[in-house]
């Protein structure tokens, strides 16, 4: 994800595909659809072995990085519970919750998606694994294409910089 002037927000590759697919192929390509997951594993698959190297260094990004960040830590929903309270190493990180290992956020959790989710036998990228987490948090999910989930990428994939991308990782 990386913040784009002309469109005035943080846009990851399935908001680039959804925007410009009209006007360069005709056809649409909705955030979180099967033709935009696909294309958007296709299209990282292409940079796979190169490191992540997102890039925070415009006035606009670091306030973007800074808004993702506070959306990593605002509780929500009917248990107001917040992102950090699973995937901060200070908190639930590296343990185990119901047969699940929470993953630390600090130690990237982005280079791999969109992921192969065998349990689902179907391709998810980041913002539906979003969603998933928030179904048991007792909140509403947000539109598929909202700024809120590219600036919770950006800030989640700057903990991914220098190491390989590997897409698409294989999930239970």
């Amino acid at each position: 994800p990386r913040f784009v002037p002309a469109w005035g927000r943080v846009m990851a590759i399935e908001d680039f595909l959804s925007v410009l697919a009209p006007q360069t192929t005709g056809s649409t390509l909705a955030v979180e659809s099967a033709d935009n997951v696909s294309l958007t594993m296709f299209v990282k698959m292409a940079s796979n072995g190169l490191p992540v190297a997102v890039d925070t260094s415009s006035p606009e990004a670091r306030a973007a990085l800074a808004r993702g960040r506070v959306s990593f830590v605002r509780r929500v929903g009917e248990r107001n519970h917040a992102c950090a309270d699973c995937h901060a190493s200070d908190q639930g990180a590296n343990k185990f919750l119901g047969g699940r290992f929470l993953a630390d956020a600090t130690r990237g959790l982005t280079r791999h998606f969109p992921t192969w989710r065998t349990s689902a036998n179907d391709a998810w990228d980041l913002r539906r694994r979003f969603q998933w987490c928030m179904t048991p948090l007792g909140t509403n999910m947000l539109a598929a294409d909202a700024v809120e989930y590219a600036e919770l990428e950006l800030y989640l994939t700057q903990f991914d910089n220098g190491k390989p991308m590997s897409v698409p990782g294989i999930r239970h």
